[in-house]
């Protein structure tokens, strides 16, 4: 699964729908069990295509919200190409 989940869009299908960067690099580090960098993350993920920014933040933080993102299948599938889905 560790190898799979840096290729393969998998791990977007552990997240709920609607999910911060933040759950996703959380989730990228329980799957790998390395840390990650947060600013170096949280870049290259954004500048994913398929990684879409919503109107939405978090609803019930007593904190500052965070902005949420979905996963587009469908830019993935038109953007894919042989290589890796994320750089650690």
């Amino acid at each position: 699964m560790k190898e799979k989940s840096l290729y393969k869009p998998i791990v977007f299908e552990l997240l709920a729908d609607k999910f911060t960067i933040k759950e996703l690099q959380d989730a990228y580090e329980v799957i790998l069990g390395v840390e990650i960098d947060n600013r170096n993350f949280r870049r290259k993920v954004i500048a994913k295509k398929y990684v879409i920014a919503l109107d939405e933040k978090q609803v019930g933080i007593s904190k500052k919200p965070s902005q949420l993102y979905r996963f587009s299948k469908e830019m993935y599938q038109k953007t894919y190409k042989e290589s890796y889905l994320i750089n650690i």
